[in-house]
């Protein structure tokens, strides 16, 4: 798992990649992990359901959090989203990655907070 996470971790982060602590900690969540269970994580989410064609029935507001530098599901993807549910908003977070809400928790803090008092 150590190994994993020194590939797979870097890529998935965005000025959080420069975070010592950040990195060591979400390596260390890593490594707490079995090969096994990221192994049972990425067949789930490749079997999972295609949830595009919901998208257009629902009828309350959506809020979409992306994260600018996440290259596993990247802003293009959350704007295709977006596009399917029209009471949907979309926020970037600058200079976020994939784990955007460890990354900038003040960013989706504030996202959250103007999205629900809209």
């Amino acid at each position: 798992m150590a190994a994993l996470a020194s590939a797979w971790l870097p890529p998935m982060l965005g000025c959080g990649a420069e975070d010592a602590a950040l990195v060591g900690a979400l390596t260390a969540m890593i490594e707490r992990q079995t090969a096994e269970s990221f192994a049972r994580q990425i067949a789930a989410l490749l079997k999972r359901p295609d949830a595009r064609p919901a998208l257009a029935g629902v009828a309350v507001p959506i809020l979409l959090i992306s994260a600018a530098r996440d290259n596993w599901s990247p802003v293009s993807q959350h704007e295709a989203m977006r596009a399917l549910a029209p009471s949907a908003r979309l926020v970037a977070i600058p200079e976020a990655g994939h784990m955007a809400p460890i990354e900038a928790p003040k960013a989706i803090a504030d996202a959250l907070r103007v999205w629900l008092a809209g």
